[in-house]
């Protein structure tokens, strides 16, 4: 079984959820409370400037997570997910606003971990980097020394 995992795949979900997080964003702006819509055009915009895979991006992803899942709350409760007799998935319960605030946090949670599985592979690549150059390096070293001494001898 190959388990391998291309990141570029993540990092295409990602961004995808990033452009459906900004449709959804266009379509409930003006039921958001001000702060929250404020914290989510900071949000938007630190993604833009950073990028989606930067660390403070996604710690402020998942702040906002945090806040939504409260604002739900408040807000009548998240719908529950159900099927219907055909097999459909259906939303049950909640309000329109807490319906709106659920998808917005369901869309955020899978940019962040999208973006996480990203930026973790980016820095594991950057870490095995610098091991192999100063494998490479030792080597090199060793290399020398053993030429140094054969030439001396």
């Amino acid at each position: 079984m190959n388990t391998k995992i291309d990141i570029k795949d993540f990092a295409l979900r990602a961004r995808f959820e990033f452009a459906e997080l900004q449709a959804l964003l266009r379509i409930s702006r003006e039921t958001l409370g001000f702060s929250l819509r404020n914290s989510f055009d900071k949000f938007v915009a630190e993604a833009r400037k950073l990028g989606l895979f930067d660390d403070a991006v996604i710690e402020n992803a998942n702040h906002l997570i945090a806040r939504l899942d409260r604002e739900i709350a408040s807000a009548g409760g998240a719908p529950l997910e159900a099927r219907s007799d055909e097999g459909d998935l259906i939303w049950l319960g909640g309000t329109d606003l807490s319906r709106q605030l659920a998808d917005l946090e369901r869309c955020l949670s899978r940019l962040s971990g999208n973006a996480t599985w990203v930026c973790d592979a980016l820095e594991t690549e950057a870490a095995l980097d610098r091991k192999r150059a100063q494998l490479a390096k030792a080597s090199r070293l060793e290399t020398s020394t053993d030429r140094s001494q054969s030439s001396g001898s």
